[in-house]
């Protein structure tokens, strides 16, 4: 759950009015059933935690740069490349994203350049798994 959810207990709890997946069993039925289910707030949650940023002037921007992220592009370049920008044209959402807490920079201990992190599962969730679809 957390891997979804993340520690947010209001993620875990009221989002999903209490239901919790019963055994190992029953967590993809879980999943179905909250996270991936439309009439539920969690379902929203992830497009909405971009948008309650007030520094956030281009969703859709914002959205590709943690996109990227999510699906494995976390240098810069890497980032750059995937959405069509160039280097220069994204360090403003970047650090927009840093400043507001969704992407946190880590040193990577075998490659030169810092690799960049969502830190926040819920949204790693949502671009990696429920935004393609």
């Amino acid at each position: 759950m957390h891997a979804i959810v993340g520690g947010t207990p209001a993620y875990r709890d009221e989002f999903t009015a209490g239901d919790l997946p019963a055994a190992l069993e029953d967590f993809d039925g879980w999943v179905v059933r909250t996270v991936l289910n439309r009439r539920t707030s969690l379902f929203r949650e992830g497009r909405y935690l971009l948008a309650e940023e007030a520094d956030i002037r281009d969703p859709a921007l914002y959205h590709s740069v943690l996109a990227a992220v999510a699906e494995g592009n976390g240098t810069w370049g890497g980032i750059a490349g995937h959405i069509g920008y160039k280097s220069s044209d994204i360090a403003h959402p970047i650090n927009v994203l840093e400043d507001c807490g969704l992407l946190a920079k880590e040193k990577d201990a075998f490659k030169s350049a810092s690799q960049y992190r969502i830190t926040e599962p819920l949204i790693s969730f949502y671009q990696a798994v429920m935004r393609p679809e």
